[in-house]
């Protein structure tokens, strides 16, 4: 399951995670990413993509990922969100957004990455929208 999951990432080589830059933290069932500075490809992509794959790993199914302190994002920083999406999509788990700067917003709508992630305003709207997608299931199933 990991080489499958590594090959679906496309990641790199091990990198160490700055805890200034990325950490973690759990709400109930899910798991909150904050990412701080610039995702771009010169700074923080690899990282984050790393930390990703180490959540999947450990079990992680629902992700809320912080762009709040992101006042960046380019073509690998989206790729890396879209990895993560489709990996979680395949094995039945769930990633959201929240909290984006008008910059950040505006590359992930001019991507049209807004029709792929939901993009929500704040962490509480994150959280809630897992609730609902839990609700959602139920009256499904």
């Amino acid at each position: 399951m990991q080489a499958a999951l590594e090959r679906s990432l496309n990641l790199p080589s091990p990198v160490s995670v700055s805890a200034s830059s990325i950490s973690d933290r759990t709400a109930g069932a899910v798991t909150i990413v904050d990412v701080k500075g610039p995702l771009t490809r010169a700074f923080a992509v690899e990282a984050f993509q790393r930390r990703l794959q180490e959540l999947l790993l450990e079990g992680a199914n629902k992700l809320a990922i912080n762009l709040e302190d992101v006042r960046d994002i380019d073509s690998s920083g989206v790729g890396a969100l879209a990895a993560a999406y489709k990996w979680l999509e395949q094995t039945g788990g769930h990633v959201k957004l929240f909290a984006p700067s008008s910059r950040v917003k505006r590359t992930l709508q001019r991507m049209r990455f807004d029709t792929v992630f939901q993009i929500l305003e704040d962490e509480r709207a994150a959280l809630q929208a897992f609730d609902g997608d839990q609700e959602l299931r139920s009256l499904s199933g």
